[in-house]
């Protein structure tokens, strides 16, 4: 058995509610995209604008964004290209 030398039943804990634990810990910073996220993407694409500015206007990433266009099977501009 091991002797905790600084604990006595009347030690203090501050106790916090759990909202206030959970702003303490670090945010992943991913959400789910939805169907409307979706379409914006795929407007905005085709609308011209490049893939990072996609990714800026609807907060999700570049990789991201590419993996929505991929999987609704919209045609890529080639890289770098100015038109």
């Amino acid at each position: 058995m091991v002797a905790l030398a600084s604990f006595s039943a009347n030690t203090p804990v501050a106790l916090r509610p759990p909202a206030a634990r959970l702003d303490d810990r670090r945010q992943s910073g991913r959400r789910r995209i939805t169907a409307r996220d979706r379409a914006q993407i795929v407007a905005l694409y085709e609308q011209g604008k490049s893939t990072r500015y996609v990714a800026d206007e609807v907060g999700v990433s570049k990789a991201t964004v590419l993996t929505v266009l991929k999987r609704a099977n919209v045609p890529m501009r080639p890289v770098g290209a100015h038109y």
